[in-house]
């Protein structure tokens, strides 16, 4: 969560103490500028560490936008654990030869998923990575880690923090500069 320290808001009325509604535009628009900034850092972080697609993790990312009246913004982190074939994957369908389908959750590794694993298109022309458990209609679908589970990471969100705050700061200026120039 981010939020405004009250010296702060001390120093803006004090730069906009002329302008009508100043500080509510300047921080609304700060938050709003700043909140997109860090959905686009945190979805390419990301996607450094894990071998996800950024679309994969954006359809799971929602932004709340601040306004004039309400200065609450933030970005909404949910969904359910992907599908295993959104991750890296490679291998030949069906295995033969020893050669086996290999899927890779995190970047610079991979597992090889056995011979009991497939993968099979569906009607909706998405392929899908099965396994076979037993009896020849017995599948399941094989799941890797979820959009919160991956951008909430400690690895993630301890650097985000800092940089939460920086570009809030920054933003206040830029917007607190237009303001003062004459750009409404």
């Amino acid at each position: 969560m981010v939020e405004v320290g009250s010296k702060d808001l001390e120093i803006l009325e004090l730069r906009l103490k002329d302008i009508k509604d100043g500080v509510p535009k300047v921080v609304s628009k700060a938050i709003n500028k700043a909140t997109k900034s860090i959905k686009v850092s945190s979805v390419k972080r990301a996607t450094k560490r894990y071998s996800v697609k950024a679309k994969y993790l954006n359809r799971y990312l929602e932004s709340k936008k601040a306004t004039k009246t309400s200065l609450k913004g933030g970005i909404k982190n949910r969904g359910q654990r992907l599908l295993l074939s959104n991750f890296k994957y490679s291998g030949l369908n069906p295995s033969r030869r020893g050669k086996f389908l290999k899927a890779s959750i995190l970047k610079g590794s991979s597992k090889t998923m056995g011979d009991e694993t497939f993968l099979a298109e569906v009607n909706s022309g998405k392929e899908i990575i099965f396994t076979r458990h037993g009896a020849r209609n017995n599948i399941k679908a094989l799941f890797g880690l979820s959009a919160p589970q991956m951008l909430g990471s400690k690895e993630l969100k301890e650097p985000m923090n800092d940089e939460i705050e920086e570009v809030l700061a920054a933003e206040m200026e830029k917007e607190t500069n237009r303001l003062l120039k004459g750009g409404g």
